[in-house]
Parts: C-alpha cells; sequence; structure tokens
C-alpha cells in the first residue's frame, strides 16, 4: 500500500512538473509548438493516475490562447474527444467546467461560423467569480465575433469585462492603488468620462495615503490622484487645489518620491492654468523638486511633466494632413499655416528661428539668414502674405478639390472627403487672408511686428485643433513652445521656466 501511494505521489510530481513546463512555453516564451507538446505529455500523464482536473487543464492546455488554433483537422479531432472525455469528469458548475464547456461551444460555433452557443457562457461564468474562467470564455466568445456586422456584441463583450461601474470593483487592500493606476491611464488616453468617474469614487477618501496590500507599498496622497483625474477632465482650478494638498500631505509622510511627482504635477497645473502668479509659482514648486531630487537621489528626469521626457514630438506631412507623434500617443490633423510653423520649429528643437523666416517660407529656410523676403520682413519693408504663384496653386488645387471631393462622397469614402473638405477651408481662408479688395495681395507694412502677430496667431489656432485631438500633446507644445520676434521650440521645459531666449522676445505660447 505504502508503494502504491509513493506511485501516485511520484506520478502526481510529474503531472505538475509538465503543466508547469507547459504554461511556462506558452504564456513565458510564446512558444506554442513547445507548450502543445508539454501539455499533450501532461494529458495522459494526468490520465494514468486518473487526475480529472490535471486532465481537464492540460485540455484546455492543449486548445492554445485561440479558438481554432489546431488547424489541421487530426489535431482538431484529438482535441475535441479529451475535452468531452474530461468534462463528465469535472463539475459542470465550477469554474473548470464552464471552462471546458466553454471552449468546446467556441470550436463548435467557430466551425460553423455561429456564436450563440459560446455567448451563453458569458452570462454564467460571472456565477463562478474566477478571473481567469471570466477573461478566457470573454476572449472565446470574441473571437467567434469578428465578423464585420458583429461590431455591437464586442462592445457588449468588453462591457461585461469592464462591469457595469467602477464602483463594482471589490474595496480590497489595493482598491486605492487600483483606483490611482485608473487616473493616471485616463491620463495618458485623455479618458474624461473614466477620470471623472474615478474622481468621484475617490474623493471621500482624499486624505488617505494610496496603500497598497497591508502597507507594503505607499503611492502617496489620493489628493494627487484627485488632482491627476481633474487634468485629465479639464477643471484646473480643481487641479491645482488637490495638487497643492497633495504636496502638503506628502510632505506630512515624508514619502520623498511622492513629494517630487506632486510638486511637478503641481507646477504642470499651474502652468496649464496660467493665471495671475501661477508662473512664478510653478517655477518655485520645480525648483523645490529640484532640490528634493538632489536631496535625496532620486532618478527623475529634469523636466519632466507628463509623458517621459525621453518622449520624442515628431511632425510629419502626409499629403493634405499632419500626423504628430508623441512617445505612444498620435494624432493626425487637416493642413494649416500653424502646424507648418510649428513643424518647421519641431524639426529644429532649441533652435531659434525670426518669425520673419517662418512667414517667408519654408523653402527658404536652409539659407534663412539670407532670405531676401525675410531681410525685407525684419526691416520694415513690404512683403506679400503669399506671393502670386502660390496664389495660383491655392486657387488651382482649390478647383481640383472639388472634384476629388465630388468623386469621394460618390464612392461613399466619407472619411477621405471630410479630409478634403477640411483642406479646401483652410485654402480659402488663406486666400482670404492673403488678398484684400479687388483681389491686391495683402502685405506687411510694418514688416517684423506683423510676422511675430501673425505666426503668434497661427500657431495659437494650431494648437486649439491640437488640443480637441490630444490635450496631452497641446499642453507639452504649450510649455515647450515660445513665440516672438524669434521662436523657439524647446521640448522638456515647462513654461514658467523661462529661458535666455525670452529676453530676444520670445514668450511662451498664452
Amino acid at each position: 500500500m505504502m508503494f502504491m501511494r509513493a506511485f501516485a505521489d511520484e506520478e502526481s510530481g510529474e503531472v505538475e512538473g509538465l503543466l508547469g513546463l507547459a504554461v511556462r512555453a506558452l504564456d513565458g516564451d510564446g512558444d506554442l509548438a513547445s507548450a502543445r507538446q508539454r501539455f499533450d505529455s501532461a494529458f495522459e500523464a494526468a490520465e494514468r493516475c486518473a487526475n480529472a482536473e490535471a486532465m481537464a487543464q492540460a485540455a484546455l492546455g492543449m486548445g492554445g490562447i485561440w479558438v481554432h488554433e489546431r488547424r489541421t483537422l487530426a489535431a482538431s479531432a484529438t482535441l475535441r474527444a479529451r475535452l468531452e472525455q474530461v468534462l463528465p469528469m469535472v463539475e459542470r458548475g465550477s469554474a473548470t467546467g464552464l471552462r471546458v464547456s466553454a471552449r468546446l461551444a467556441a470550436e463548435a460555433d467557430y466551425r460553423t461560423g455561429e456564436h450563440a452557443k459560446v455567448l451563453s457562457f458569458v452570462d454564467q461564468v460571472r456565477s463562478v467569480a474566477d478571473p481567469i474562467a471570466g477573461a478566457e470564455v470573454r476572449s472565446l466568445a470574441h473571437h467567434c465575433v469578428l465578423g464585420p456586422d458583429h461590431g455591437g456584441l464586442r462592445r457588449e463583450l468588453v462591457a461585461s469585462l469592464r462591469g457595469r461601474d467602477l464602483a463594482d470593483l471589490p474595496r480590497s487592500s489595493s482598491w486605492l492603488v487600483t483606483m490611482n493606476g485608473l487616473v493616471e491611464a485616463a491620463y495618458l488616453l485623455s479618458d474624461a468620462e473614466t477620470a471623472a468617474r474615478v474622481y468621484e469614487l475617490l474623493k471621500p477618501f482624499a486624505a488617505l495615503p494610496m496603500l497598497g496590500g497591508l502597507g507594503t507599498v505607499c503611492f502617496g496622497s489620493t489628493e494627487q490622484a484627485l488632482g491627476v483625474a481633474c487634468l485629465t477632465t479639464g477643471d484646473l482650478d480643481a487641479a491645482v487645489a488637490h495638487l497643492r494638498a497633495a504636496v502638503q500631505r506628502n510632505l506630512g509622510l515624508a514619502h520623498w518620491p511622492a513629494v517630487v511627482s506632486s510638486r511637478m504635477r503641481y507646477a504642470q497645473a499651474l502652468a496649464r492654468r496660467d493665471g495671475p502668479g501661477d508662473a512664478e509659482l510653478a517655477r518655485s514648486e520645480l525648483a523645490h523638486a529640484a532640490d528634493d531630487v538632489a536631496a535625496v537621489g532620486i532618478p527623475v528626469p529634469p523636466g519632466h511633466t507628463s509623458p517621459a521626457a525621453s518622449d520624442t514630438l515628431t511632425c510629419h506631412r502626409q499629403g493634405g494632413t499632419w500626423r504628430l507623434n508623441y512617445g505612444t500617443r498620435s494624432i493626425v490633423l487637416a493642413g494649416g499655416v500653424g502646424l507648418l510653423h510649428l513643424a518647421v520649429l519641431i524639426a529644429n528643437p532649441g533652435q531659434e528661428i525670426h518669425s520673419a523666416d517662418l512667414v517667408a517660407g519654408v523653402s527658404g529656410l536652409g539659407q534663412a539668414l539670407r532670405s531676401d523676403d525675410a531681410q525685407a520682413l525684419r526691416s520694415g519693408g513690404a512683403q506679400a502674405l503669399l506671393d502670386r504663384s502660390a496664389i495660383e496653386q491655392y486657387r488651382a488645387r482649390l478647383a481640383r478639390l472639388g472634384d476629388v471631393i465630388d468623386e469621394l462622397s460618390a464612392s461613399g469614402r466619407q472619411d477621405r472627403a471630410e479630409e478634403a473638405r477640411a483642406e479646401r477651408e483652410w485654402l480659402m481662408a488663406e486666400l482670404s487672408s492673403a488678398t484684400g479688395l479687388a483681389g491686391r495681395t495683402r502685405t506687411f507694412q510694418d514688416g517684423a511686428e506683423r510676422a511675430r502677430i501673425a505666426v503668434g496667431k497661427a500657431i495659437r489656432r494650431a494648437l486649439e485643433q491640437i488640443a480637441a485631438k490630444d490635450h496631452v500633446i497641446e499642453a507639452h507644445l504649450r510649455e515647450s513652445v515660445h513665440t516672438g520676434m524669434r521662436c523657439v521650440y524647446r521640448p522638456g521645459e515647462v513654461a514658467s521656466r523661462k529661458l535666455a531666449s525670452t529676453a530676444h522676445g520670445a514668450s511662451p505660447i498664452r
């Protein structure tokens, strides 16, 4: 009897070892072929010792990550046979039983192009409160509703994964930390709706520190999460108030990394609000943050405010549109003079460019200091806003756009048609601003000053356009672009940190 027990223990250990190797191959290494082989060996070993749970886990593992991953008829038949073999051996209402049943349903639905069977398990899996079973069943169901007419079903699956409301999340010892993560994710995604909901849930706990587990980790005061949520929703006064409180509470906790983070967020909120005295106060907070970093040796990048300081902003033209990429963020905008100015500044970080050179056009930037047009603007001579050749090109493009819009609309390509309409509106606005009575070309009568005003207005209009798509990119540009007689893009600096360039007439965007 003792020999039989020892033999059973040895076989059980073999099964556990094979399952562990299979899971590591699948989840850790992404080696699907090795994972299948090891799950197959684990199933055979579990079958020898009549371990139903292990047989079920191995059969589920053989199914892989996706539905119909076993492409050959023989492999699919083997998988189906093993799932059907273990189904009566496990409790139907258990997490394992539901996973096996859902896998069989998904494989059957996928083969016939249906989805009713697997979708029936989405509601059932809620009753077992098993996160692995829940995620797996929804993933299987998702693979069965990938058709072009299944958009509504896919959205319902996402909603079921998230739950009816964030308030449904269990109030565990890590709840505050989870809410903080949601706030930061909402900020990065510009998700004002989620940020507002998390703010509502967190507000009663403003006085508490965000602890994980039994005090094993602390992310600082909850006031900081509330302030970041307000940055996302655009309530800058509330953001300033919460982040000011976060600095004080984190100082009380003597949590220096949190102090530095809250100071920099506070400076960011002040710079974005840009009220009376905000710039000076933002400078002061950044200086204190720098002192704290130096005192305790925290490796925080200088000038860090929102995305990582290492994130690089790029601006590229794509036909009649511009694409701006900033770290993981990307937006596409209709063309405009302000975006052209920004593209030139972004392509030349740290280089001061006279506003007259920007007005003269990007074609003259290579010889900016020798440009006759730019020199005329600097010296006060009259210079056309658009030369005759440019006006003719604009009018020709306008004529072509009418046909393009008609063709795109007729073919049902409404997105492209809208882009063409936006380009047409921009061209009409440019022609209107560049020509006066009887079609005469307008000029900069007072040279450099008119160029400064025109560039500043154009860039501000572009920033409003950017803000409608992504407030993080817009905030970065407001903090980094300085306009005036000389314009400059200095990435990584907040607007309140004036550099020597301000002495030459450059000022942050207002």
